[in-house]
């Protein structure tokens, strides 16, 4: 048995809000069949962030995950926009919680999508 932890992408998440796209890779391991997500699905530069759930086994598999809750904390006239999103991941019935915030800076309109540094995916 060799001791080489590796890693195989299991899903791929499509996150909508307000017309933009956030789009999020989790990867399982080949020790204890976790699941993990790299900073900008970044896997070859980064280190793993492991989240509290299973790998299904299943095949790779693309899915839009489902808005079920949001929380406005700032929007105006101008598209600015700050929000807390919860989804729905249909594959694993686990939810995720996300960061939202759209402003203008410097001639152009920057999303930024982050993920609270608590528990990221949670069951029911």
């Amino acid at each position: 048995m060799t001791n080489e932890l590796n890693y195989t992408k299991e899903a791929t998440y499509k996150f909508n809000y307000n017309g933009d796209t956030l789009t999020e890779d989790h990867y399982v391991d080949n020790k204890i069949n976790q699941r993990y997500r790299f900073y900008n699905n970044q896997l070859d530069n980064e280190f793993s962030m492991p989240l509290n759930v299973k790998g299904t086994g299943a095949s790779y598999e693309e899915f839009t995950a489902i808005l079920i809750g949001e929380r406005i904390l700032f929007e105006d006239e101008s598209g600015r926009k700050k929000a807390e999103l919860l989804y729905l991941l249909p594959d694993i019935s686990c939810y995720i919680n996300i960061q939202y915030q759209k402003e203008y800076e410097f001639g152009s309109w920057n999303t930024l999508w982050s993920f609270p540094s608590s528990i990221l995916i949670f069951k029911p």
